[in-house]
């Protein structure tokens, strides 16, 4: 686990309420499919992430990962979570990236 992300209560725009921390934690990573779509003239990606952290009570599918590489922050919705186990020692947290773009399409 070599990745230190942080999950994030979502947020309520029209409530004027942003997302806001819930709990940091480090983390393994690793992207499990890929795929392209054509989005208004532009070549959108979407790739499937598979998140392995420790154990943390109260992470919900609602929350967003967030992760800053090289000062550029990537956020991530959530999609699911399991408990593989059911012994909460870890949690392997399935997700995909927001805003990702490929390029412009030709």
């Amino acid at each position: 686990m070599i990745r230190w992300i942080t999950f994030y209560n979502p947020p309520n725009p029209t409530a004027g309420v942003l997302a806001n921390p819930f709990v940091a934690s480090w983390a393994a990573m690793r992207s499990l499919t890929a795929q392209e779509m054509d989005k208004a003239q532009q070549i959108a990606q979407r790739v499937n992430w598979l998140f392995t952290v420790p154990y943390q009570p109260g992470i919900k599918e609602s929350m967003l990962i967030g992760m800053n590489e090289a000062g550029t922050l990537r956020t991530f919705q959530i999609g699911g979570i399991d408990d593989v186990d059911g012994r909460q020692i870890e949690l392997r947290i399935t997700a995909y990236e927001i805003n990702q773009n490929a390029g412009s399409a030709s």
